[in-house]
């Protein structure tokens, strides 16, 4: 079992990861190098123009060479990974072998005792080495495949924030450790406190959402500013009042959008409680 488990973990990293984040780490590095002589003329030709000033001109020339040191830095970096990958594979072979052969002619073990004395001894040491490289090469990948946002915010960061938008993957991963922990032989104790601690901060977070809503009164996002008044509204008769109307001014927003290319405000429609004849347009 340790041996199929140790040749499965080995070809996922090496065949499947590693060879696919040196490859993007490599295309990263070059595409950088040669679109660096264009961000440069960009930048020098907004600052010529009078759209950015010399002190976000500098910002954003030193942010193209930081991408570029950080990309080739990477690119290098990525034959470490895959060179301790293949250390890890060398390493086990050679203790096998080696513990073999010091098993039948120094302690004068039978070949068939040998093998399975050293063979079970260099998987456990191979698998208490390809894990932790595993890991480093699931961190290379997520580093070197990283696509930063306008805000440029660091990586942890961006993570929670991604996680904290999608808390089913949370949830889902909670639900799997439990149903690991009730399977007998597994660690419950040790399983359930992880499902717990993914799980508490998603129905913490559902809870307080419930109660807002429950309240009718939702929390403002952050930076957010919020009209305080419609830009348009209209106000007609209930005899005028139907979806044909409603429907027919999304169409003549849409056909005037698509002829000027200027997108106008949604229009809000008051139904007056009396009939009557008048037609009242509000633009603010």
């Amino acid at each position: 079992v340790g041996l199929v488990v140790f040749t499965i973990i080995t070809i996922v990293q090496f065949i499947v990861i590693t060879k696919g984040i040196e490859r993007v780490a490599e295309v990263s590095a070059r595409f950088s190098l040669d679109g660096m002589p264009g961000k440069q003329m960009s930048i020098d030709g907004d600052l010529r123009a009078g759209v950015i000033d010399a002190d976000h001109a500098r910002t954003l020339r030193q942010h193209v060479q930081q991408e570029s040191r950080f990309l080739g830095a990477m690119d290098g970096a990525m034959k470490f990974v895959k060179g301790d990958t293949i250390a890890g594979i060398i390493v086990v072979l050679v203790n096998i072998i080696g513990g073999i052969i010091i098993a039948i002619v120094q302690y004068d073990m039978s070949m068939s005792e040998a093998v399975h004395t050293y063979s079970v001894l260099s998987i456990g040491d191979g698998l208490c080495g390809q894990i932790p490289s595993l890991l480093i090469s699931l961190s290379a990948g997520i580093i070197v495949t990283r696509v930063p946002g306008e805000k440029r915010q660091n990586l942890a960061t961006e993570l929670s924030s991604q996680i904290a938008r999608q808390p089913q993957s949370l949830i889902l991963t909670a639900v799997v450790l439990m149903l690991l922990a009730l399977i007998p032989g597994f660690p419950f104790i040790t399983l359930a406190f992880f499902s717990a601690l993914l799980a508490l901060p998603i129905i913490l977070i559902r809870r307080k959402k419930s109660v807002v809503s429950a309240n009718g009164v939702e929390a403002p996002e952050k930076d957010s500013m919020v009209p305080g008044a419609c830009p348009l509204i209209l106000r007609l008769s209930p005899t005028l009042h139907s979806a044909d109307l409603i429907r027919d001014i999304d169409a003549m927003r849409w056909f005037l959008f698509e002829d000027t290319g200027v997108p106008l405000p949604e229009v809000n429609i008051e139904v007056l409680p009396e009939p009557t004849e008048k037609l009242t347009v509000l633009l603010y």
